[in-house]
């Protein structure tokens, strides 16, 4: 398997931020993280209509849209035992997109990390090898995710 391509991917990455961005500013404000809070594993601001704000992080999953599963990072950095976006990220909200599927899953992070345990003793645990390390997650069903989603958008539409 070849190793994990950074900048290939953050050009990628970019392009499905702004496709969320451009879907979600029908209904929110969005501000951007500042580059602390990205660390923290908050990429946007989200300001509903009644004044109230969430923090999101946004992952976009192509790969998902073939096999079905979600790729839920556990470990980020193996050699450093660093913790993956699923334990490390502060964010309320996953937006979860899977661009073939022109879908993404709302999840509370509080109600996401109470199946963790569950899902590491059920699913297959998959390393991507990248530049001196590995990155570590498990391959959940998607269909799971819309059992614990709180909403799903399909990309041209909204069903709040």
């Amino acid at each position: 398997m070849p190793a994990y391509d950074f900048e290939q991917q953050f050009v990628i990455g970019t392009h499905h931020e702004q496709t969320l961005d451009a879907y979600f500013q029908q209904y929110f404000w969005i501000e951007p993280a500042s580059r602390q809070e990205q660390r923290q594993g908050i990429d946007r601001w989200f300001q509903a209509p009644d004044g109230s704000w969430m923090s999101v992080e946004y992952k976009a999953d192509m790969t998902a849209g073939r096999t079905g599963n979600a790729f839920i990072e556990t470990i980020s950095v193996d050699v450093r035992a660093v913790q993956g976006w699923a334990y490390a990220s502060e964010a309320d909200v996953l937006a979860y997109y899977v661009p073939p599927r022109n879908s993404v899953w709302l999840i509370c992070f509080m109600e996401f990390r109470q199946y963790l345990a569950e899902w590491h003793q059920r699913y297959p645990l998959r390393q991507i090898p990248n530049q001196g390390y590995c990155t570590e997650g498990l391959l959940v069903p998607l269909v799971l995710f819309g059992n614990i989603a709180f909403e799903v958008c399909r990309i041209g539409e909204w069903s709040h």
